[in-house]
């Protein structure tokens, strides 16, 4: 069997293979993950660098770190409850609530994470910018007027978290199966 590329073809392959290598030199220096700096030295941001995009990258991490060895990180970054936003924790807006992931289900590269939001806590509360007021999370979750804005901002957080806390580091992807507040 013949295989025919187009030029095209042949310059994306070494392209990231030159990116690849490029990675690989920074992650033995600096350390593996995808954090700011590695995302301003290769001059983008969630974005492509010359076709490769952040997929590629992560495809890379885990190349760099050993399959079994990502899923492994991140597994145990998954198992490491309670997990944190706001005071203590990554910074989301005026959030503060304290969560606990376990884990749904695996697939290639991929983990399916049940979310479970302690908004009985004390601690768990939303500032609204609307009017400065600092509402319990439960409470701001059952208004009837913005609860499903909270609901979703709850989301946004949680996915951020994800990203910067567990998927930069290892390059397995992780997401949310189901968010249920407690």
């Amino acid at each position: 069997m013949k295989l025919v590329l187009t030029e095209s073809q042949v310059k994306t392959i070494q392209e990231n293979l030159q990116h690849k290598k490029m990675f690989q030199k920074y992650w033995e220096r600096f350390g593996p993950g995808v954090d700011e700096n590695f995302l301003n030295l290769f001059g983008f941001k969630r974005g492509n660098l010359d076709g490769t995009n952040i997929s590629n990258v992560y495809a890379h991490l885990r190349e760099f770190l050993g399959y079994e060895n990502a899923m492994k990180m991140t597994e145990e970054l998954i198992l490491e409850n309670p997990h944190k936003i706001g005071e203590g924790g990554m910074t989301c807006g005026s959030y503060n609530f304290t969560f606990n992931l376990s884990i749904n289900s695996s697939d290639d590269a991929i983990y399916y994470v049940d979310v479970e939001v302690l908004v009985e806590n004390p601690d768990a509360n939303v500032t609204l910018i609307t009017t400065g007021e600092v509402l319990q999370l439960g409470e701001a979750l059952n208004d009837e007027d913005f609860g499903w804005e909270v609901e979703n901002e709850i989301q946004d957080c949680v996915n951020d978290y994800l990203e910067e806390m567990i998927i930069n580091k290892t390059g397995v992807n992780v997401t949310i199966y189901s968010l249920d507040s407690y």
